[in-house]
């Protein structure tokens, strides 16, 4: 009997070892839908934003940056920033559509950007662009008191949990809808 006990202790220790290992993985391995998000509030690390990510994504500080970790085909950057304008310091920008439309004319610059092709989709806070060098990416911009919350896809290499940089279109896609989605608290 005591034999059996200990099997069957074993047995369960090793299951739930599995099922730890199991949850971990696919976390890391999921292309996600946007149907799969989740809201997740990001005030804990002084962004009073509620954005969409994938159920247990990890928010990693990044110096004043922070980066949503939902798996290797899930990943944002958030970085805080003023309204004022780089091109003219006597300059502030009045909302978020007028800070995004000037990183969108530098993203579409041909001189400055020579592996631009084209954007694919356009909204008031943001963009879908295409790259030769980077394929596709994004970024969108929502106003949180007196910043302006810049959001793009991916982390920098360095602090991403698996070193993991190659999105399909359609992770890429996923990650602006989530971005998309993110609202002032």
């Amino acid at each position: 009997m005591k034999k059996f006990n200990l099997l069957l202790l074993i047995f369960g220790f090793s299951f739930t070892l599995f099922q730890a290992q199991t949850s971990k993985k696919s976390i890391n391995e999921n292309h996600f839908k946007t149907s799969d998000l989740v809201d997740l509030d990001l005030s804990s690390k002084g962004y009073n934003v509620i954005t969409k990510a994938p159920k247990g994504a990890r928010i990693i500080q990044n110096g004043k940056d922070i980066a949503v970790y939902g798996g290797k085909f899930f990943k944002m950057t958030f970085s805080k920033q003023d309204f004022s304008n780089p091109f003219n310091e006597d300059e502030k920008y009045s909302n978020i559509a007028e800070k995004v439309a000037d990183i969108k004319t530098l993203a579409s610059d041909k001189e400055m950007n020579p592996g631009f092709v084209k954007f694919e989709a356009e909204d008031k806070n943001g963009f879908l662009n295409r790259s030769t060098a980077s394929g596709l990416s994004f970024t969108y911009g929502v106003k949180a008191g007196d910043n302006a919350i810049m959001i793009s896809d991916g982390i920098t290499y360095d602090i991403s949990p698996d070193k993991f940089t190659k999105y399909t279109d359609e992770d890429i896609r996923v990650m602006y809808e989530a971005a998309k989605a993110t609202v002032a608290k």
